[in-house]
């Protein structure tokens, strides 16, 4: 009587809710002895959840706040409930999504006061995170929950820090999913997410995943390739005061790798969905590269830092990544741009720190690579695989650098353009050309006790590891990228490096490398052009040339030579292949010329046939493009190796060729007499034949003329 006295008079709503507190608190307490062993009838709780979702189901907020604390309190004190999909289902669907949107909404109420507007941020945040975090396989991909990610962004810069993580996980699962993925990314509250990055790494995970997961065309579409210059942009630059730089450069990484671009992706776990150019994607000189490439100076510069597995990865990753990408501008600004700082005033540059140390980390690798790896490495082929892509980049940069130096041979007007202060001074580049020939040697015996006493596959020549090394943990798609890797850099070195020593090494491995050019491949993971650098620089010494032959090496690349030229390549794979051809045609040509070999051989002499085989009309029709002309540049390149053959041949070999080089006379005087048309036409536009070609013609006819060799006769 006393009770009911007193709340005679009160308003009946605050009665009410107050009855709905005595009974939240029951439930509570049955839980908590549920919880301590005391366990609970399931009818108990069973009626107890039903009168619970009744009340979600009130047309007022007051009795649904009520019901969703309760609803809250059993989940968390039962946990066995969240195991029963159908228990969740029918409760999630019990909770009204507007009423949701409302208490995430509250803080923009300004009449409400700011400690309740918290709360109910706070319950909802919480009830959400119990469903989609706690309970994520059948709801991280509903309507109703990917519905919540605007109001979610919208309050997570200035929510508690408990409430933020609890923010943060709810969008990273919801990220998890292409749906929600695309939604995190395509909303307008996305720089909210990019601002407190640099302050959490979950956000940053957020943002990394929602490009992971977002479809390719999404990802295509003009909006979103800009919101990724302008996420770029904001996100790099607070980084540079703050310790996140591994998990800024790990996020950058597998972004890079994910964007639909023209180049090789690091990453094993994603394929590149569709072929953009880099113009495409990002603006012209994009200020943020600069960003990160003093980035990473700042993270090379701390050495106690660069020293931890941690962080030393991330950075390699990113920066092989960034140069596949963005090519000779990132290389200016890593190894020579205005950002490379020194560490003191007589210190070395950065560049040279940053090539020296990825060095001594490969040639501390490389010998554990049949063993399994050493604790204290990367544990990853792709870091090693990034490690020497990294340092290939940085040869051709200082070959490229080093040629600038020097002045043209003849400069009528003597205004020799004055190069750039070299990024080096004499005595580092000396030191530097001893590390690397030290770690390309190696390299060379890596590949020897890698790949010459493995089995391989028949399809993709790759090696297969027996099972009790510890390499058979990796991937054959990451075997392969590193020995690509390897061969590339390699190969660079070999052929920019007069180093007999190292070359003399480098022809014991010239039956693998050609075993590699006949393997199978695809257009990112290409082994015969590293393969024919490599050989350039190895020939260029008698062992050179004697292993060369000794493993075939001429069968394969004439063969090689004879399909460029009789065979009619897609219009993606013409250029490269016209540029293989003449590379070919270089080192066959060097091989002829070699002191080693003396007479040509009979069996080489089909190149006579080959370079008169097609006609050099064949694809004017088809290609009145430059296809059409390094074709014919080609053709001419292989009419000077056959005659070169010609001369160097015995008399009685030359004479059972003499058919084939008839032909070629022919040939070559078609191409010259064509180009003499065609130069005398009138300035409608193309010309099929180049000048340097109709000279290359005029000196094969008159070197064969010379040998005695007479035009055939015209079939007219």
């Amino acid at each position: 009587m006393t009770t009911q006295a007193s709340e005679q008079g009160q308003d009946p709503r605050k009665v009410q809710i107050k009855h709905l507190e005595q009974e939240s608190e029951q439930v509570q307490a049955h839980g908590q002895d549920q919880a301590q062993g005391n366990a609970e009838q399931p009818e108990d709780l069973s009626q107890g959840l039903d009168q619970t979702l009744s009340l979600l189901k009130v047309l007022d907020d007051t009795y649904r706040f009520v019901g969703l604390a309760l609803l809250k309190s059993i989940l968390d004190n039962n946990v066995e409930l969240l195991k029963d999909p159908e228990v969740i289902r029918r409760c999630w669907a019990a909770i009204p999504t507007r009423f949701l949107d409302r208490l995430l909404r509250a803080p923009s109420n300004e009449d409400r006061d700011k400690k309740e507007s918290l709360s109910m941020v706070q319950l909802a945040v919480a009830v959400l995170h119990t469903f989609i975090v706690r309970f994520s396989e059948d709801l991280s991909d509903d309507e109703k929950a990917v519905g919540k990610i605007e109001g979610l962004l919208d309050i997570v810069a200035w929510s508690p820090s408990d409430t933020r993580t609890q923010i943060l996980q709810i969008l990273l699962t919801l990220a998890s999913k292409q749906t929600g993925s695309t939604v995190i990314l395509c909303s307008e509250r996305w720089a909210h997410l990019v601002d407190f990055a640099p302050q959490d790494d979950l956000a940053l995970d957020v943002i990394k995943f929602a490009f992971l997961n977002t479809p390719s065309e999404v990802l295509q579409k003009p909006d979103i390739l800009r919101k990724v210059n302008e996420t770029l942009s904001h996100m790099v630059s607070p980084y540079r005061s703050t310790a996140m730089h591994p998990q800024l450069f790990q996020a950058l990484h597998e972004i890079f790798s994910l964007l639909p671009l023209s180049v090789r992706s690091y990453s094993t776990v994603f394929e590149l969905l569709q072929v953009l150019t880099v113009e495409q994607v990002f603006p012209p000189s994009p200020l943020w590269l600069s960003s990160i490439a003093a980035l990473i100076h700042q993270n090379i510069i701390e050495l106690p830092k660069w020293n931890l597995i941690r962080d030393r990865k991330p950075t390699v990753l990113l920066t092989a990544t960034l140069l596949h990408v963005f090519h000779t501008e990132f290389a200016n600004l890593l190894f020579n741009g205005p950002s490379t700082p020194s560490i003191s005033q007589d210190s070395k540059p950065v560049s040279y720190l940053f090539v020296t140390l990825l060095l001594i980390d490969l040639r501390e690798a490389v010998p554990t690579l049949r063993k399994g790896f050493s604790s204290n490495y990367f544990h990853s082929l792709d870091a090693i695989a990034a490690s020497y892509d990294i340092i290939s980049t940085f040869i051709g940069f200082l070959v490229h650098f080093l040629d600038e130096e020097d002045p043209p041979p003849e400069n009528p007007d003597n205004e020799i353009k004055q190069p750039s202060a070299s990024p080096f001074p004499p005595f580092l580049l000396l030191q530097l050309r001893v590390d690397m020939s030290e770690t390309m040697s190696l390299t060379i015996e890596n590949l020897r006790e890698r790949l010459e006493n493995s089995y391989y596959d028949a399809k993709n020549l790759l090696p297969i590891t027996p099972s009790h090394s510890k390499m058979a943990s990796s991937t054959p798609r990451q075997q392969e990228t590193l020995t690509i890797s390897q061969v590339r850099t390699l190969a660079l070195w070999l052929r920019e490096d007069d180093n007999e020593a190292l070359r003399k090494e480098a022809a014991s491995i010239s039956n693998i490398l050609l075993d590699l050019y006949g393997a199978e491949s695809d257009q990112f993971l290409e082994f015969r052009s590293p393969v024919l650098i490599a050989l350039e620089g190895i020939i260029k010494v008698p062992e050179g040339v004697e292993a060369f032959l000794a493993a075939g090496g001429w069968i394969t690349l004439s063969g090689d030579l004879r399909a460029i030229l009789t065979s009619t390549p897609s219009t993606d794979d013409r250029r490269a292949s016209f540029t293989r051809g003449i590379e070919i045609v270089r080192i066959l040509l060097d091989v002829v010329e070699s002191d080693f070999v003396g007479p040509a051989k009979e069996d080489w002499m089909s190149i006579v046939g080959i370079a008169s085989v097609s006609s050099p009309s064949s694809f004017a029709v088809v290609d009145q493009t430059s296809f059409h002309i390094r074709r014919i540049d080609l053709q001419i390149a292989t009419a000077q190796l056959a005659v070169e053959l010609l001369v160097r041949a015995p008399r009685n070999v030359r004479r059972r060729a003499m058919p084939a080089a008839r032909k070629l006379l022919h040939k070559a005087r078609e191409i010259f007499l064509q180009g003499v048309n065609e130069s005398e036409e009138d300035d409608v536009g193309f010309v099929g034949i180049s000048r340097d070609a109709m000279d290359g013609a005029e000196e094969v006819m008159r070197a064969l003329q010379g040998l005695g060799v007479r035009c055939i006769k015209d079939e007219a």
